[in-house]
């Protein structure tokens, strides 16, 4: 999978809300959580207290950005410097959601996020985001009032798309975290060149005795020091927005049954164009010469195995015109 390496990005929307709200607005259940989004002024910060202990929910509180409307076609990305506390156990959680032109608020993916992403596994409940990925527990150092820095891709946007990102508290009917639940201080929006999603796809089958069996997957990347295991990434597919440390590494899937597994080859990013080799033939005096980008290969049969043609450089001067080849790049 062919991926540009990201740029570093242009704030395009800031606030870290020491003077104001930033034009953020709250939209709660009705009735009401009994801690919805607010904005603590002395504090410098949007605050969300959260549910309580009787069973009187579910509820949620939902804090909206300003719109911004894209100057050009670009990828976005978020940064945003926050601390949380929700119930344990997946129970309750926070999860930010990204609407374009006015349309619904949608999640944006755990994979999507760089740094302090979601919490491993879905919230359960009967909250709205049951069934999906969001934060939950205790971010780290939040007994101190420490924050952490979370950063997302929220996707690729074309030029006057208006873009509004939303951080979703949502609390199921009973028992609630310490407050306060979720604490923003620092949101910024930044716009890259373009440049795609990065997918790695895997298929592996397996039978006992003619009989088929599922098949489990693994991705692992290697930084230098051996792989590892990507937690939570245990599908078919791995899929990510690439950060410039993600073109230094090594990336593979291990496919396995009760007993058995296999490692797949090795993948790796690169910065290079993704063009589709060209090839050219052309004749002289009996002599022919094939003009190609990428790898010359060849075999004998148009169906056969091709292998690479050893020492190979464009143009190339076909050393034997008699019989029948086939050439490929």
């Amino acid at each position: 999978q062919y991926a540009v390496a990201p740029s570093p990005g242009v704030s395009i929307l800031s606030h870290d809300f020491s003077t104001d709200d930033g034009g953020f607005t709250v939209v709660n259940t009705d009735p009401a959580p009994p801690g919805p989004w607010v904005y603590d002024a002395a504090a410098g910060s949007w605050t969300a207290d959260g549910a309580e202990d009787p069973c009187n929910g579910p509820y949620n509180s939902q804090l909206n950005s300003p719109s911004y409307t894209m100057a050009e076609d670009g990828t976005v990305s978020i940064s945003f410097d926050h601390r949380y506390s929700f119930e344990a156990g997946l129970w309750d959680g926070g999860q930010v959601r990204v609407s374009v032109n006015g349309g619904a608020y949608e999640p944006v993916p755990a994979y999507s996020f760089t740094a302090n992403g979601y919490a491993e596994g879905n919230i359960q409940g009967d909250g709205i985001l049951n069934g999906q990925r969001a934060f939950n527990d205790m971010s780290p150092g939040y007994a101190n009032g420490d924050m952490i820095t979370s950063e997302a891709f929220l996707g690729s946007f074309s030029q006057g798309d208006e873009v509004s990102v939303q951080f979703l508290g949502g609390w199921d009917s009973c028992a609630t975290a310490a407050p306060p639940n979720w604490v923003i201080e620092r949101f910024t929006m930044s716009s890259h060149g373009t440049y795609p999603l990065v997918t790695f796809e895997a298929e592996a089958t397996a039978t006992l005795h003619g009989d088929p069996l599922t098949v489990k997957y693994q991705w692992q990347r290697d930084d230098g020091a051996g792989y590892v295991d990507i937690a939570g990434e245990t599908g078919a597919s791995l899929v990510f927005w690439p950060v410039a440390a993600d073109f230094d590494a090594t990336f593979r899937v291990v496919a396995g049954v009760p007993g058995k597994s296999l490692n797949s080859n090795e993948v790796v990013l690169t910065d290079e164009p993704n063009v589709a080799p060209e090839i050219s033939i052309s004749e002289d005096g009996g002599a022919l010469t094939i003009t190609y980008t990428g790898t010359l290969q060849s075999a004998g049969e148009v169906d056969g195995t091709y292998q690479e043609v050893t020492g190979a450089q464009s143009p190339y001067t076909v050393p034997d015109t008699t019989g029948k080849a086939f050439f490929r790049t």
